[in-house]
């Protein structure tokens, strides 16, 4: 075997199609013997290379003879190369010239040298040279490598090597024999996106691409429309799994979701072009007439806005209001009327009891959802209460200027327990006659109880309070 810079020297002279890379740096895997002139040079003979229309060796230009690897003579020697002989002939690799022939196997047995030679000079199709790539990544020489020695970028490797066996899978199947028109350059494009359609799905759809002479971008397309269909159940449509039929399908859901009537009309059009069964045709059809329908109604009729209500803009709970705090009547409050909201918009019905009653609409937190039956009850002056002014710890003028102003206490008439030590109660004191807010142990006697407070509730601040809304 060569030393490194004497194989570098030996590939400088003899490849009429110089590398982009020397051999340096490659693995012992990758190691390989430079005989670019395959393995069956006879070392007893003095090879030349004959070019047609001369006589005798060909001469490099300035006068030196080719210099190859491989053989010996009594010729002069190269002071690179020390013991390479010169005058040499020249003998292309096994299969050269008969690469590109579709009755020779891409999977005929090549040294790294020659394959490497026939990816550099594309001496073949596309899918015949992908098998040589696999090969070479078992020798050691990845994608990077091969693209500096022969000029083809690892993108281009990749997509050879995919579409190769969307090819391969294509000719085995027995159903599609003429694929020539993928054997033209760029014709691994027109199969890179088939990978991801079943076997039967390529068939169609490869026929389809070589029948109308399809692109690049229009090959991505229809599989990309063949894959779509069978997951969005186009059948149901009237559209059938054929290629045209799924390309149709595609224009006629792009028409769908297009709001521009006449880009919607467009997607109708070419879906026409391309629709194969008769159901599609008339689908199409039928979706182009209601567009002009509906363009027409458009023109003439007047605006019509839709709201979408947002969750907590439903979420309300009418309570009967039953007087105010210093004027209660122990009736009105126990024989308060009741509702309650149901459907999607929280309609609500008021009994007939209740007509004659004011209602408050309140937000539904969860204190006031989970009570059995809540009642309002009002607060001319928050001040005037004595516990407000106790919890919330008035000690300055304008603190207490914050609690003056209306409220409203909601209290739960029938809760489960009236004997919480932590909750208040509305109830008449020891020392009292009349109702108010007070703790359980304040209530000597716990019949006069109306109810258990679950909140009070203030009006939105001045700033924000819009009056006499009208909705």
């Amino acid at each position: 075997m060569y030393s490194l810079s004497a194989s570098q020297n030996a590939i400088r002279a003899c490849n009429p199609f110089p590398l982009k890379r020397s051999l340096k740096g490659l693995r012992p895997s990758a190691a390989y013997s430079p005989n670019f002139g395959g393995s069956n040079f006879d070392n007893n003979k003095s090879p030349k290379l004959v070019i047609p229309g001369e006589d005798g060796p060909a001469k490099r230009p300035g006068g030196g003879s080719l210099i190859l690897p491989g053989g010996s003579s009594d010729g002069p020697k190269s002071p690179e190369a020390p013991g390479v002989a010169v005058n040499q002939n020249f003998r292309p690799p096994p299969g050269f010239m008969n690469a590109a022939d579709d009755d020779v196997p891409a999977e005929q047995n090549l040294s790294v040298d020659e394959m490497l030679r026939n990816l550099q000079s594309q001496a073949g199709h596309w899918h015949q040279l992908a098998a040589y790539l696999p090969k070479l990544q078992r020798e050691g020489i990845d994608g990077s490598i091969i693209e500096e020695m022969t000029g083809i970028d690892r993108r281009t490797q990749n997509t050879w090597v995919n579409s190769s066996m969307v090819y391969g899978s294509l000719r085995k199947s027995g159903e599609f024999s003429d694929l020539k028109y993928f054997d033209q350059p760029g014709g691994e494009n027109l199969l890179h996106e088939l990978r991801f359609l079943s076997a039967s799905q390529r068939v169609s759809t490869a026929k389809y691409i070589a029948e109308n002479q399809l692109d690049d971008k229009e090959s991505v397309i229809l599989a990309r429309a063949v894959k779509e269909q069978e997951r969005r159940k186009g059948e149901r449509e009237g559209f059938s799994d054929s290629p045209g039929d799924c390309l149709a399908f595609k224009y006629y859901r792009d028409a769908l979701e297009n709001s521009k009537e006449e880009d919607a009309q467009n997607y109708v059009a070419k879906g026409l072009e391309v629709a194969e069964s008769e159901t599609a045709k008339e689908a199409l059809r039928r979706l182009e007439s209601n567009n002009s329908e509906e363009s027409l109604s458009s023109a003439e009729s007047a605006k019509l806005d839709f709201v979408r209500l947002m969750k907590e803009e439903v979420g309300y709970r009418p309570i009967p209001l039953v007087g105010t705090l210093q004027n209660l009547v122990v009736d009105s409050v126990k024989n308060a009327p009741k509702v309650t909201s149901s459907g999607v918009f929280g309609k609500f019905s008021i009994p007939q009891e209740g007509v004659s009653s004011d209602w408050l609409p309140l937000p539904a937190w969860s204190s006031l959802s989970l009570a059995t039956h809540p009642v309002a009850i009002e607060v001319p002056n928050c001040m005037d209460v004595q516990v407000l002014r106790r919890v919330t710890r008035i000690q300055t003028e304008k603190d207490a200027l914050k609690l003056q102003g209306e409220g409203i206490i909601v209290i739960d008439i029938h809760p489960e327990t009236t004997d919480d030590p932590t909750s208040y109660y509305i109830g008449i004191g020891a020392s009292s006659t009349s109702f108010d807010v007070l703790e359980l142990k304040d209530i000597p006697d716990h019949s006069s109880i109306l109810g258990k407070v679950l909140f009070v509730c203030r009006p939105p601040s001045r700033d924000s309070i819009v009056f006499d809304a009208e909705i």
